[in-house]
C-alpha cells in the first residue's frame, strides 16, 4: 500500500492502544481508509 500513499498520509501519527501485537490485517487497512478520508476531508476544508 505504501507507494499508493502521499506523504502526509504517510507521515500521520497513529497510536495503537494495545500495540502492534493483536493488530490484524483488517485493521491495518481500516487505519489507512481512515487515514485517507482524514487527509482528504483537510484539502476541501483549506
Amino acid at each position: 500500500m505504501m507507494p499508493f500513499l502521499k506523504q502526509n498520509e504517510l507521515n500521520s501519527v497513529i497510536v495503537l492502544r494495545d500495540g502492534l501485537s493483536i493488530l490484524e490485517p483488517a485493521d491495518a487497512m481500516d487505519i489507512i481508509h481512515y487515514s485517507i478520508c482524514e487527509h482528504q476531508n483537510s484539502a476541501y476544508l483549506q
